[in-house]
């Protein structure tokens, strides 16, 4: 990634590479309580969060993403071991394109990302066909 991005620009160039490399499977989504979150499709068996801490000695946040399981594999046929590879390559894939980048937004970098995430959410639901 090019240098000089603002934190604002990391963070939704990581948008973008989560929806894409998940081919849509995953969602970045405006969250009241931590800014944002990542949705998975309800059928998935691997999703991805993200942590956001302060950083007590400086100005500003960590943010960490990471994967994990989010519905039990149980017993799978060759179908679903096929879907469920797919997903850890892909969450591999995602995570390691993430951690190339490290996240150390302000406050008001977040403020800024979440009204982008609002917005952007707000125009996909009136774009959506009404029934």
């Amino acid at each position: 990634m090019a240098e000089g991005l603002t934190e604002l620009d990391k963070l939704k160039h990581a948008v973008q590479l989560i929806e894409e490399i998940s081919m849509g499977r995953l969602e970045v989504c405006p969250a009241r309580t931590q800014c944002f979150c990542i949705r998975a499709e309800p059928d998935s068996h691997i999703g991805l969060d993200v942590c956001i801490h302060a950083r007590p000695s400086q100005e500003g946040y960590d943010v960490t993403f990471y994967a994990g399981t989010i519905n039990s594999t149980g017993n799978l046929d060759s179908k679903g071991i096929s879907k469920l590879m797919l997903e850890s390559q892909q969450a591999y894939a995602l995570l390691t394109a993430l951690e190339i980048q490290s996240y150390h937004p302000t406050h008001k970098d977040l403020e800024k990302f979440q009204a982008f995430l609002l917005h952007r959410h707000q125009h996909d639901q009136t774009m959506q066909p009404q029934m």
